[in-house]
């Protein structure tokens, strides 16, 4: 049996948002480029536009791993996920899309960790 890794992340606004940048500009100038994973980023917000946050960190993952796919409809992001065959999938998908999307992609067998980006975590983890 698959077991799959659920983490959920908040997304704060705080003085610790400084300090999170620096954790991963950090990581990234010790890694190498990742290129047999895949990033699926999964969120109604983002929809072709990214603001200045979301395309920031886009920019820092893309860094690390190379191929980052970002959807906002969660029919045509499972669609992609089912058609891969070689690469490992780590997701990040929203809060607001996670209960509806995560019965639809958890049985994809290169799924390996979604993690939940959300405002609220204590919303989130009930389901």
């Amino acid at each position: 049996m698959n077991t799959k890794i659920f983490k959920i992340v908040t997304n704060s606004s705080n003085n610790n948002d400084n300090k999170k940048t620096s954790k991963l500009s950090r990581f990234r100038s010790h890694s190498h480029i990742v290129q047999n994973f895949v990033l699926v980023w999964l969120d109604p917000n983002i929809d072709g536009k990214l603001n200045d946050e979301h395309r920031e960190i886009v920019n820092q993952v893309r860094s690390i791993i190379s191929n980052v796919k970002i959807y906002s409809d969660v029919d045509k992001c499972t669609t992609f996920l089912d058609r891969i065959k070689s690469e490992k999938v780590f997701m990040i998908v929203s809060g607001a899309l996670g209960q509806h999307a995560l019965p639809r992609i958890h049985h994809i067998p290169k799924l390996d960790s979604i993690y939940v980006f959300c405002g609220l975590k204590s919303q989130h983890e009930k389901w």
